[in-house]
């Protein structure tokens, strides 16, 4: 709550989260303004979290569709004019795609912890099997990673069908093999998916340590 009245001390009704402590024997105006001042913030928290939701979906709108625009077209440009592009030209076409893909991947992770955060997340649960998802989001990043010197190795039993929202969870994962191959360019990623227990699954991505040190 905002204010806190009880038998706890000032420091206690803090640490539960009160933004204000009132004290016995409790005094009439000091009682209302410490409420009123509650309501004014609340009403302002309010008001800035339906700004973030706006703010956050005008970045949803006005980055999304450039940036698959910019991918599609690409692609169609790789396809359509490949034969008469060099190999400068094919390579610098192919870094726009790798580079849009990348920031559109970072860009979709960033909205779904937003999203998640804000409780706005409305998640679209399906049964999916783990070996097909898998190379649904890994495309880019196994380019990233074999354009640095690297690799990437994925281990998943056949057969593993988990169920989640696959495409919020394939943003996740996209994210965070992209910082690893940040962090460490060259190296080997390994994404590994099993069964834990009954209806249970976790996939997680690896990174081959370097000489001395753990795996990230």
């Amino acid at each position: 709550s905002d204010v806190c009245s009880s038998d706890l001390t000032a420091v206690e009704c803090l640490r539960l989260g009160a933004r204000d402590y009132l004290a016995k024997p409790f005094h009439g105006p000091t009682v209302l303004a410490s409420v009123g001042s509650a309501i004014a913030a609340r009403a302002t928290r309010r008001r800035i979290a339906e700004l973030r939701g706006h703010l956050l979906g005008n970045l949803s709108h006005e980055f999304r569709t450039p940036l698959h625009a910019i991918v599609g077209y690409s692609e169609i440009l790789g396809e359509e004019a490949g034969e008469r592009l060099d190999g400068s030209h094919r390579e610098a076409l192919d870094r726009i795609r790798r580079c849009s893909e990348r920031l559109l991947s970072y860009l979709e992770g960033l909205l779904f912890l937003a999203e998640s955060e804000g409780g706005r997340l409305v998640p679209r649960t399906a049964s999916f099997e783990l070996a097909a998802w898998i190379p649904s989001w890994l495309g880019t990043v196994r380019e990233e990673a074999t354009r640095s010197g690297g690799a990437v190795v994925v281990e998943c039993a056949p057969g593993l069908v988990a169920r989640a929202d696959a495409a919020a969870l394939g943003r996740l994962m996209g994210v965070l093999a992209f910082e690893i191959l940040a962090r460490r360019p060259g190296a080997r990623l390994t994404v590994r998916a099993a069964a834990l227990r009954r209806d249970e699954w976790a996939v997680d991505v690896e990174c081959d340590p370097e000489p001395g040190a753990r795996a990230d």
